[in-house]
């Protein structure tokens, strides 16, 4: 199925603006990008408006109100409250604007936490997220059972995506603020500019991560 009038949610997410810059580029697309400060100052009655008033077929939400661990030991109970006031409120609204498919990307933060690697979808319920992330984690995966319920009771489409950490262009950077990839960077930086002889990093060397580059996470959700 081919969709014209498509709509980004956190279009200027790191994410979100990595699917404009795909999205872009084809020609028979008209493409709504709302960013993550639009995204507040919407009513859920005014986002379906919006929606509907653009004809929108397809939403993809790349909304994404989270960070490091730094953030995340700082403010969870800010990133649990803004996370689940803005994303409860988009899938009722795409499916009052008849949307015709909700696509919402995941972060994979929301598998159970000690699972080996690979995870698999199987193994999705089997436990809860790693603490320090669960305020986030589990605001993300309410939209999972949400997305699932509206199909089972309105048939509204949606798919769910679980998406890998991604890094790229316009990261954030920021010293406590920034995830893995980026806060490294800023710290080799350092070390670099100031002839440190040792850069040191978070955790105990034991952890297994992994990471996809932003513009290839857009191509495979695309």
């Amino acid at each position: 199925m081919i969709y014209k009038n498509i709509a980004i949610l956190g279009a200027d997410s790191l994410l979100g603006q990595a699917l404009c810059r795909q999205l872009e580029r084809d020609t028979n697309v008209s493409l709504h990008a709302i960013s993550d400060a639009a995204l507040n100052t919407f009513s859920p009655e005014g986002l379906t408006t919006n929606l509907r008033q653009h004809e929108t077929e397809l939403v993809l939400n790349a909304h994404h109100r989270g960070g490091g661990l730094g953030l995340l030991k700082d403010v969870p109970a800010d990133l649990f409250m803004e996370n689940i006031a803005i994303d409860i409120q988009f899938i009722p609204s795409c499916h009052k604007a008849a949307v015709r498919k909700y696509v919402n990307i995941l972060p994979n933060c929301i598998y159970p936490n000690d699972l080996p690697v690979p995870y698999l979808e199987s193994q999705l319920w089997q436990g809860l997220p790693e603490s320090i992330v669960a305020p986030y984690a589990l605001t993300k995966k309410l939209s999972l059972v949400q997305a699932n319920a509206f199909k089972q009771q309105y048939d509204f489409h949606s798919i769910n995506l679980i998406v890998t950490a991604v890094y790229g262009p316009n990261d954030n950077f920021h010293p406590d603020k920034s995830q893995v990839i980026p806060s490294m960077i800023v710290k080799f930086d350092r070390c670099s500019r100031e002839a440190a002889s040792s850069v040191a990093l978070w955790g105990s060397g034991n952890a297994t991560r992994e990471f996809i580059y932003v513009d290839d996470a857009a191509v495979a959700i695309l």
